[in-house]
């Protein structure tokens, strides 16, 4: 599914020039074809194996274990792009002993790095994405000091990557935003019937009140392009189709309990629209070229007697 989008925004997108689409073993393929609603927009066949050197990225949406495969057979140029969707790469840690040329695929994070200092990324876990966008504000505040609790919501076409994953991204990403950060994290995860979705709830202490924690999320995300604070529940309807994530933030001045809820679209902003996202920035782009995407609205049930009649 990641891969279909994937293709569909590249073909739209004003700086790309789409050379090839690998699938091993099943060359001569038309890839309108192979992915729905692309009939009439792409003319590409498949070959059956990947040319790096016709090329000045790549994307590797595979599953993990073919992805390093490839990387582990290749001698890849080294100013060749690499994003690689499959989670294959270890990230860099926090360890001098332990670094990697990948760099974690999150713009809202590590967008400094991702323009300037690599060619090489390993794309977040779906629940990391959802996990960690409500709690970068804090994290940059040193206000990550309470045990965090996260429920995430996938629809069946969201990638289900582990739970252990996504805790594991999460811990580390806390930790290179707040050297202090030494809470507990639990995950849980449920189910949606809407396909696409990716929502998340996320519960912490947090000392100030809302007004200020506002602020800070405001302040936070005012240059990022794709993460918007407001004032109501999200819905699934406001990002669908979009690279867009909305939260609203939700504090118990009694208890001192803050919730932030997120909802995006996990093909897109989890997925081929972060990939997207991150192909930009290495290659100097607007952030938003390609992705200025409008929301696919669901119409609602029209009660009887409503509409006009001409």
């Amino acid at each position: 599914m990641i891969s279909g989008e994937l293709v569909r925004l590249l073909i739209n997108h004003p700086d790309v020039d789409l050379r090839w689409f690998a699938f091993a073993g099943h060359p001569d393929l038309n890839v309108a074809d192979t992915f729905t609603g692309l009939i009439g927009e792409c003319d590409l066949k498949t070959i059956d194996q990947p040319l790096p050197e016709d090329a000045d990225l790549i994307f590797l949406s595979t599953d993990s274990d073919e992805a390093a495969r490839f990387l582990d057979s290749q001698d890849l140029p080294a100013t060749l792009c690499v994003i690689d969707l499959s989670g294959s790469q270890p990230v860099a840690t926090r360890s001098d002993e332990d670094v990697t040329d990948y760099t974690f695929g999150m713009p809202e994070m590590l967008r400094r790095r991702l323009v300037h200092e690599c060619q090489r990324v390993s794309m977040p876990a779906a629940g990391t994405v959802a996990t960690l966008l409500p709690l970068l504000p804090l994290a940059k505040n040193l206000l990550v000091n309470a045990p965090i609790h996260a429920t995430i919501t996938l629809g069946e076409s969201v990638p289900n990557q582990s739970v252990e994953r996504a805790l594991e991204e999460t811990k580390w990403a806390l930790q290179v935003c707040q050297n202090s950060f030494d809470q507990p994290i639990e995950i849980v995860s449920a189910t949606s019937d809407e396909p696409r979705l990716l929502a998340t709830q996320v519960k912490l202490n947090c000392p100030l009140d809302s007004d200020l924690i506002r602020s800070l999320y405001e302040e936070y995300y005012d240059d990022h392009n794709f993460v918007f604070i407001v004032d109501r529940m999200p819905q699934y309807n406001d990002v669908a189709s979009t690279n867009k994530c909305l939260m609203h933030l939700a504090k118990d001045e009694e208890s001192g309990v803050l919730t932030i809820y997120a909802c995006m679209d996990g093909l897109l902003k989890a997925g081929a629209g972060n990939a997207l996202h991150i192909a930009n920035l290495l290659k100097g782009l607007h952030e938003r070229v390609g992705l200025t995407l409008k929301a696919f609205v669901r119409p609602q049930p029209v009660s009887e007697g409503s509409g006009v009649v001409s």
